[in-house]
């Protein structure tokens, strides 16, 4: 899971002159300024993160964008975000695999003899192999938690850096001049 935190000094001399400004005007406006964009900024790192792990997995970005639904958002009191990803391993069939005559095939990925059956504890289909000859064992045709988790953090650690490099000192700006302009008036 990454995290950024906004109580350091790198961002506390970014915003000093905004901040006393607007704290003279209004209590903690440059606070709920910060909030603001971190918020946001949480919905563009989850998008970020999502199309770079499903590019660099092969699949398409339905089968992850649910899994980016792990954040804690901003709070005046509390200007720190979270985002996280769920890394367990992905159906074969979720991913988006499709049948073919030897089995499923996804990709570059392939699961040869597995075949497509209903959850037994939903309606979803999942794809599932067997270990032997025999009717069962079934073990499911999935991609590793491994290559998911790897991917993922690779892509979380990418968009965030982007995030704080980039995109978070534009936004500031913006909103604290949107903020102190809406005081003055």
């Amino acid at each position: 899971m990454s995290s950024i935190s906004v109580n350091s000094k790198e961002f506390e001399r970014e915003i000093k002159r905004f901040n006393r400004n607007l704290n003279t005007l209004r209590t903690r406006e440059s606070d709920r300024a910060v909030q603001s964009v971190l918020n946001r900024g949480i919905t563009i790192i989850r998008k970020q993160s999502a199309k770079a792990s499903a590019e660099a997995i092969g699949i398409t970005q339905k089968a992850v964008k649910s899994r980016f639904s792990k954040y804690r958002r901003a709070k005046p009191n509390n200007l720190s975000i979270r985002v996280g990803a769920k890394t367990k391993a992905l159906n074969a069939i979720s991913a988006g695999a499709k049948n073919t005559g030897t089995g499923l095939k996804l990709g570059p990925y392939e699961w040869d003899e597995a075949f497509v059956i209903q959850s037994p504890n939903g309606n979803r289909p999942i794809g599932v192999k067997r270990k032997t000859k025999k009717r069962y064992p079934l073990t499911a045709a999935q991609l590793g938690k491994p290559l998911i988790y790897r991917e993922f953090k690779k892509a979380l650690d990418a968009s965030l850096k982007n995030f704080i490099n980039g995109d978070y000192r534009v936004e500031l700006y913006k909103e604290m001049s949107k903020r102190f302009d809406k005081l003055m008036k």
